[in-house]
């Protein structure tokens, strides 16, 4: 059976098993990761649990229900209207999508903008997931990298580079631009620098 199931062609070759691995890590060797958000703790502080639960006891049929497709009507208007103010710019309501997280973000981002052989830059290090779903929306990864411009050593006297000692190459950035270049990840503050 396994054999007549299995992910698309375009998912080949593509490593989905890095975050499984470090979990797997961590548990074996009994590390804390740090890699993953995962709290053994409940939401703090008990505000939220409050509002919680008394959204599970309003009763209001629409707070159990499926939303719209790019997310709550309510929530999507006063997050138009927040980034609206913060970037002085008017954002349409129908120009937010809420997601469950970064990587179904990321994921609808490249999916939605790029094409078979689009080129999408990235700046390295990198979380893993823009490379691997570039290449899964059929885009093209190039990568451009922060370069070390600065370290201090720790009470070990080992040199330490602090987000501030990592800086953008702009000449190594712009040469990647072609007529190819489709879009441009950025990320602030950079994960995992971050820068």
């Amino acid at each position: 059976m396994s054999n007549l199931v299995k992910p698309a062609d375009r998912y080949a070759g593509l490593d989905t098993r890095f975050w499984a691995d470090i979990v797997h890590m961590a548990e074996v060797n009994k590390a804390i990761n740090l890699g993953m958000g995962m709290p053994d703790f409940n939401a703090q502080p008990q505000s939220i649990m409050d509002a919680m639960c008394d959204v599970l006891v309003d009763g209001h049929y629409s707070l159990h229900q499926y939303t719209k497709s790019p997310g709550h009507p309510r929530l999507v208007k006063v997050l138009a209207k927040l980034y609206s103010h913060l970037l002085n710019n008017e954002v349409r309501d129908d120009n937010i999508l809420i997601t469950l997280g970064a990587y179904q973000a990321i994921h609808c981002a490249l999916y939605g903008l790029i094409n078979h052989g689009d080129e999408v830059i990235i700046i390295n290090p990198a979380y893993d997931a823009y490379a691997m779903i570039t290449r899964a929306a059929g885009g093209v990864p190039v990568h451009t990298a922060l370069k070390r411009t600065d370290t201090y050593r720790n009470e070990n006297n080992n040199d330490i580079t602090g987000a501030d000692g990592w800086q953008l190459d702009f000449t190594d950035l712009e040469a990647k631009f072609n007529h190819n270049t489709r879009l441009i990840i950025i990320n602030t503050p950079h994960n995992p620098l971050g820068k």
